[in-house]
């Protein structure tokens, strides 16, 4: 286990991009080599052709209605180069939130010669690079697009690195890292997909379906998997907040379990989401996400803060019937969810 990991179990509360994010900005700091190389593999290097050491990298910078994940900062002779980093591992962006981090860019360093957005993920999301940029000046800007995997992969190139072997191996044991090849376990598990696939949907149809296109209104809500996510559940986007049940397997699980998972949007945070989301945490083994479930004003400006009540699969693998009684385990949770609803009713639901 990575030492990265062992901090990470003991604090459990921050979230995890959040904490990466400080794991990378810290490796860029002691190796700017790793940067450099970094900037040459996404191709962003045309940008900086006389690079040099970073001479400023800080995190978790703060705007009006932004909170970008990290900076990098270059003062050379008569040029000053800034590159705003956003990171996702599991979540889906915001809002127009690379739109705004574009705008961050152009209006808070003016006196930037050189700017430039990066936007790294673990899962493909796509981005369309024309509509971030639509609202910056001609060419102030530019725009790359990275992915986790290449990142992995590029510090398997610095062996002699501790720090890079110790994200390296954290970024294993978190899922982050993609072989990119075919192995006998993925094809065995090809097979076994259709069989899943109609499971899954057994569980989620009829009576949880009825139950979520009730609480949401959206009567054409479907079963989906959902890459982002690493999830194969029915879930409804709406403008002030976001719910999910189903099945989670993605590769930032552990292993795979059932959960309902309900979220406050950023941009409407308002007070009384966030005594919705403590009542629902006041019930049964129900578990906060992305804050700690008691302070609201520690949450940033970009954050989620959702509450999940969750149950690995395993558990109902050797009882009969286990269909039934994970259709049992959804309505529950559907009921509970419900119910706070109603305590609710002005919310923007």
């Amino acid at each position: 286990m990575s030492l990265f990991t062992t901090l990470y179990q003991k604090k459990q509360d921050r979230s995890l991009e959040n904490y990466f994010t400080e794991i990378v900005a810290g490796l860029f700091r002691r190796n700017p080599q790793i940067l450099y190389q970094w900037l040459v593999k996404i191709g962003a290097l045309e940008h900086f052709p006389t690079i040099s050491e970073p001479t400023r990298i800080y995190t978790q910078g703060r705007y009006t209605g932004s909170q970008p994940d990290f900076f990098v900062e270059i003062n050379e002779a008569n040029c000053k180069t800034v590159i705003l980093v956003e990171s996702k591992i599991s979540y889906k962006l915001g809002p127009n939130q690379l739109e705004r981090y574009a705008k961050v860019l152009e209006e808070h360093f003016p006196h930037a010669q050189k700017r430039c957005l990066i936007f790294i993920s673990h899962t493909y999301l796509p981005v369309d690079q024309i509509a971030i940029l639509k609202d910056t000046s001609k060419d102030l800007v530019c725009f790359y697009k990275a992915n986790w995997d290449d990142f992995y992969h590029l510090l398997t190139t610095f062996p002699d690195d501790t720090l890079a072997s110790e994200t390296r191996q954290f970024m294993k044991e978190r899922g982050m890292a993609q072989e990119n090849q075919f192995t006998l376990k993925d094809l065995s598990a090809l097979i076994s997909f259709p069989k899943m696939l109609n499971l899954m949907e057994a569980c989620l149809s009829n009576e949880v379906l009825d139950a979520f296109r009730k609480f949401t209104g959206n009567q054409r809500a479907r079963p989906k998997y959902d890459a982002d996510w690493g999830a194969y559940w029915v879930c409804q986007d709406a403008e002030a907040w976001f719910l999910g049940i189903g099945f989670f397997f993605g590769e930032q699980e552990d292993e795979p379990r059932l959960a309902l998972e309900f979220y406050a949007k950023p941009s409407v945070k308002m007070p009384g989401f966030i005594l919705m989301l403590k009542d629902l945490l006041k019930l049964d083994e129900w578990e906060p996400y992305d804050w700690d479930g008691k302070d609201d004003k520690k949450i940033g400006p970009e954050v989620w803060p959702g509450v999940s009540r969750s149950v690995y699969i395993k558990e109902f693998v050797d009882k009969e019937d286990n269909i039934s009684l994970i259709k049992s385990f959804l309505l529950q949770r559907m009921d509970e969810i419900v119910f706070i609803k109603k305590q609710y009713p002005k919310l923007p639901w």
